[in-house]
């Protein structure tokens, strides 16, 4: 269960389905029957009703904003608005993402079949495509713009934290993903003191629950 941890947060917590489940399973080196992931997915949704309401509410906000141009719309603390070709989505950081030439147009659910179809009108936009690296039409939704979202909060908590230990004279020499590796003379520096830096809350994420774990040692490892 170790292994399969990860797997259910990061595909559940994002509205994955089956497919989605199975292709991050492989990574992760776990075989599980399409059967045993559909009921993992279906009982982690019925326990997290607040996470698949934004899901709903997000891409709600999203579709009204493609369809009414220039107007906004606010999912919990996200907003989206539509202008010159573009989807922005402001965050409560100040960051603002952008999709290219957004539309609405009907497309196949993934569980679309030819004997049972099930066509929707779905958002697109115009971006890379991270397996064929070619620019081309997108399909998200919901779970994926929170994802979206998610990840940018993530980043801009970490550059708060990094601006909180510069300022303390830790000097940084290194970041790998949600990793921030300081280098520093022995006997200089505190762990705690690094940890309180990088979940001292700013303004904008007051009350969100951020949290570190640290180590030091003589030379880089894995954390």
């Amino acid at each position: 269960m170790t292994e399969q941890g990860p797997l259910i947060v990061h595909n559940c917590g994002y509205g994955g389905g089956v497919g989605a489940f199975q292709s991050m399973a492989i990574n992760y080196g776990v075989v599980m029957a399409n059967a045993l992931a559909d009921e993992i997915k279906r009982m982690w949704r019925d326990r997290h009703p607040a996470t698949t309401q934004l899901w709903v509410d997000v891409e709600d906000a999203a579709r009204s904003a493609i369809l009414h141009p220039r107007t906004a719309y606010t999912a919990g603390k996200i907003t989206y608005l539509s202008y010159s070709g573009f989807l922005w989505c402001q965050l409560p950081s100040g960051t603002r993402l952008c999709y290219a030439r957004p539309s609405i147009e009907d497309a196949p659910m993934p569980w679309s079949t030819k004997e049972i179809p099930d066509i929707r009108p779905c958002i697109h936009f115009w971006g890379v495509n991270t397996m064929t690296h070619h620019w081309t039409k997108l399909r998200t939704y919901g779970g994926s713009l929170v994802e979206n979202a998610c990840q940018a909060l993530a980043r801009d908590i970490m550059a708060e934290g990094m601006l909180n230990l510069d300022a303390a004279g830790y000097r940084i020499v290194l970041t790998v993903h949600d990793e921030v590796i300081c280098e520093e003379p022995t006997g200089h520096g505190d762990l705690a003191e690094v940890l309180e830096c990088m979940t001292r809350p700013a303004t904008w994420f007051a009350g969100y629950p951020v949290a570190a774990k640290g180590w030091r040692g003589v030379r880089m490892r894995k954390g």
